[in-house]
């Protein structure tokens, strides 16, 4: 498979998960989605569980990409505003937090997928925890600080998608902003 054929391939498999989850990926979907053979999906992703990690190493880097504009804001607090906002979903159907929670749910039960999350996830801690010291919080607690600014930000982006409306991202944004505040002091 070409490595067009094969991008293809993911971007397949993202709009299912997207739209159905991980229950309704299934090679002859993505093969029919994708414009591609059966056979050339399963060379490439043998298992359900290596299309989704592919899908979210896609999300990856293209989020990484994202996230380096970030780099661009000078002032450490504003970056981490603005990171926020990024790890939060502007709506329920926002594609990478769709693909985001299927890779977390299936991270329960499936080895390569809960090293693909434990990856993805620990990155994003050890940026957070250089980046709140520099935004003005506490260093001794950094650690600690980027772990539960974390876990507040999925069990939020958990609510804006899978809880119909329980939570609407606007809310979501302000109490994510206001533990910020704590954590950082005041400016």
């Amino acid at each position: 498979m070409s490595s067009s054929a094969r991008d293809g391939v993911v971007t397949a498999v993202i709009a299912i998960v997207a739209e159905s989850g991980f229950e309704g990926l299934s090679v002859r979907a993505v093969a029919a989605r994708a414009g591609v053979s059966v056979g050339a999906v399963q060379h490439h992703f043998p298992t359900k569980a290596e299309m989704l990690t592919a899908a979210m190493a896609s999300i990856a880097t293209g989020a990484a990409e994202r996230y380096g504009e970030l780099e661009k804001i000078e002032d450490p607090a504003e970056r981490l505003s603005a990171l926020v906002d990024r790890l939060l979903p502007a709506d329920a159907q926002n594609v990478v937090a769709r693909i985001w929670l299927a890779l977390a749910a299936r991270a329960t039960v499936d080895d390569a997928a809960a090293a693909a999350y434990a990856d993805l996830w620990g990155r994003m801690r050890a940026g957070l925890r250089l980046l709140l010291p520099a935004a003005g919080g506490r260093a001794d607690t950094a650690e600690q600080d980027a772990t539960e600014l974390l876990a507040l930000l999925d069990g939020l982006a958990v609510s804006i998608v899978a809880e119909d409306g329980r939570i609407d991202p606007a809310r979501a944004r302000r109490i994510a902003h206001r533990r910020v505040a704590e954590l950082i002091g005041p400016r």
